[in-house]
């Protein structure tokens, strides 16, 4: 089956936004501290911040 790199990578994107989420959640963590954790991430981070 043929996957279209463009799908496969936005569906990819998708689903380490959500797992990321749920970390976060699970971990408590207030939208400051999400924040923070954005401004201070090294430089290869897997996926923009939002």
């Amino acid at each position: 089956m043929h996957r279209c790199p463009l799908v496969a990578e936005l569906r990819d994107s998708t689903l380490e936004h959500r797992i990321s989420s749920l970390v976060n959640q699970a971990y408590g963590l207030t939208p400051e501290e999400i924040d923070l954790m954005g401004q201070t991430a090294p430089p290869r981070m897997p996926f923009p911040r939002p």
